[in-house]
């Protein structure tokens, strides 16, 4: 158990500004050190065994002062999120992730990511920015800033910006990341360009939680008209599309949707048309079972 991650606590009585001693994280540090290089099957994929360790000695040189949990996830999930695999990542702790959900520290925002810039497709909120505003800054913090940090921190497969950013675009992941970054914060206060303007404008949005955030994004997807559900099929110019964004059961239990039985109807359909091709697309997929991917 990593010392930063207060097994004792819960999320009632946890506090993101707990900190810890220098010398129990630099002490987690040499473990993760030692668990990946004893056990990580693709390490060296994507980093050379010099980089990987200066990026290491870069963090144990940089611990001498106590860090919080955020503050010391920050630096981890970075050196993490190098390696360029998918399924190794950092979690916060249990009690973190709790007080990250019950708390209504969410901006009600989505957000999509163009060229390092983050520009607004929908807001919730009185006064919120206009869909295709460009999104200035987060309580003081540049969007020039927080993006980059903001998608260093997302573990995805080799140098795959494009994955990063899409991950990133989810308001919870959006969310979450502003406050490792900066702190949990009540309200947000937006510095923004209106879609054909040069005015920069201003606006204040009350945060929401992790729960009331999810209901938006649900009502967000289908005013763009992307699917809510997590698997979907559909022929387009005579091409079959399956777009599979879960493999996890308990995704298609809560949606009330058979994986199986949606497969092989999606197969039918397409062999009664004699498809030619046939697109399956992942690139919101957030991973599962490997019985799923095997039945695909």
């Amino acid at each position: 158990m990593p010392a930063y991650s207060a097994p004792d606590e819960t999320g009632a009585d946890y506090n993101p500004a707990r900190k810890f001693a220098a010398v129990k994280l630099r002490e987690d540090v040499t473990v993760l050190r030692q668990a990946l290089h004893e056990g990580h099957p693709g390490l060296m994929r994507y980093l050379t065994v010099e980089d990987l360790d200066r990026r290491f000695d870069n963090i144990l040189k940089d611990l001498n002062e106590p860090l919080t949990e955020f503050e010391f996830f920050e630096r981890i999930q970075r050196l993490v999120a190098a390696i360029g695999c998918t399924h190794t990542t950092c979690h916060v702790s249990a009690a973190a992730g709790t007080w990250l959900n019950e708390r209504p520290i969410y901006p009600p925002l989505l957000v999509t990511i163009r060229d390092g810039k983050a520009y607004v497709l929908r807001a919730s909120g009185n006064g919120a920015p206009p869909p295709g505003s460009e999104l200035l800054a987060v309580n003081g913090h540049l969007a020039t800033e927080w993006i980059g940090r903001m998608l260093c921190l997302v573990s995805v497969e080799g140098h795959n910006r494009a994955a990063r950013q899409r991950y990133a675009e989810h308001p919870i992941y959006t969310g979450r990341y502003l406050t490792v970054l900066f702190g949990p914060a009540p309200e947000f206060a937006l510095r923004y360009a209106p879609p054909n303007s040069d005015i920069i404008e201003s606006a204040n949005l009350v945060g929401v939680t992790s729960a009331e955030l999810t209901e938006l994004y649900r009502v967000w997807q289908k005013e763009l008209g992307k699917p809510n559900a997590p698997i979907s099929f559909a022929f387009r110019e005579g091409i079959g599309v399956l777009t599979i964004g879960s493999m996890k059961p308990e995704v298609y239990t809560e949606a009330d949707i058979d994986y199986l039985a949606f497969l092989k109807d999606s197969f039918k359909k397409l062999n009664a048309k004699s498809t030619p091709a046939l697109v399956i697309d992942l690139r919101d997929n957030n991973g599962g079972t490997s019985q799923f991917a095997k039945a695909l």
